[in-house]
């Protein structure tokens, strides 16, 4: 019998610019910055993990956590004009 002739990959898990916790560190921070709160232990925790071998980690999970504050205050713009002028913007 041969061996499977498949084509086959090798996955490597490693942090990037879209990795999903790093992204969801990110909007965590935002939305606990935005209520006035402070960060619980698993948020501390969870920063370290996506900022610890990231070059300029950091200064990459500031600067994504101000982008997306920057897009809920749009959103929310952006809901307060429809309510007000009763349609989409």
């Amino acid at each position: 019998m041969k061996p499977d002739q498949a084509p086959s990959a090798i996955l490597e898990l490693v942090d990037g610019p879209k990795d999903m916790r790093f992204a969801m560190t990110a909007r965590t921070l935002a939305r606990v910055e935005e209520e006035g709160k402070e960060v619980n232990d698993m948020t501390a925790k969870n920063i370290l993990k996506v900022t610890r071998y990231r070059e300029k980690g950091e200064q990459e999970l500031r600067k994504m956590v101000n982008e997306l504050r920057d897009l809920e205050i749009e959103d929310k713009d952006r809901e307060g004009l429809e309510k007000r002028w009763g349609g989409q913007v």
